[in-house]
């Protein structure tokens, strides 16, 4: 329903906001420059996610299958950069 729609995206624009905020902190505390660099480039993505799913948390009309496919594009986008961010910010340990 469009009224479970708008309700499962304001909460996770919440959730996407509160992401954002803690990249934003941990990024102020970042001096190594990839590490930031890897930082910035999720806190990009959170916030573009955000403002997708912003869009559809405020829209009076249910989401159309367009904005639903661009949604999870945007989702996977963010999940690739988390993953590769997490591979500067805890490499694997060097092999002995």
């Amino acid at each position: 329903s469009a009224e479970g729609a708008h309700a499962v995206a304001a909460q996770d624009a919440a959730r996407l906001v509160a992401i954002g905020s803690a990249l934003d902190a941990v990024a102020a505390e970042e001096h190594d420059p990839a590490r930031a660099e890897a930082i910035g480039r999720v806190r990009v993505q959170a916030r573009a996610l955000h403002g997708m799913v912003d869009g559809v948390a405020l829209s009076a009309d249910p989401p159309t299958e367009a904005a639903l496919g661009q949604l999870r594009e945007q989702a996977t986008l963010l999940h690739t950069v988390t993953a590769e961010a997490r591979a500067v910010l805890f490499p694997p340990p060097p092999a002995v």
